[in-house]
C-alpha cells in the first residue's frame, strides 16, 4: 500500500529486501554502455501488475526519477 495520491494502486512502496533484490536486477539487466550503468540508483516502489520498477538516479542535487520496465509488453 502506498501513501494516499502518491503511487497509483498497483504500486507498492519496496520494502528493504525487495530494494536489494529490484537493485541487483537492474545492475545485471543494464548494459556497460547505458547511463544508469554508472549511475547511483535506489529501488522506490514497483507495480504489481507490471514489470516497471520506480528507481530514483543520481547524487545531484536534483532528484530524478526513473521508470525502468523488465521484460516485453503484451501486445
Amino acid at each position: 500500500m502506498t501513501p494516499s495520491g502518491l503511487l497509483p494502486e498497483s504500486w507498492l512502496i519496496a520494502s528493504a529486501d525487495q530494494r536489494v533484490a529490484l537493485e541487483k536486477q537492474l545492475v545485471e539487466t543494464v548494459t556497460a554502455d547505458h547511463p544508469l550503468a554508472l549511475t547511483p540508483v535506489a529501488a522506490v516502489a514497483a507495480c504489481v501488475g507490471c514489470e516497471a520498477v520506480v528507481y530514483t538516479a543520481g547524487l545531484g542535487r536534483e532528484l530524478v526519477w526513473t521508470i525502468v520496465t523488465f521484460g516485453q509488453r503484451k501486445r
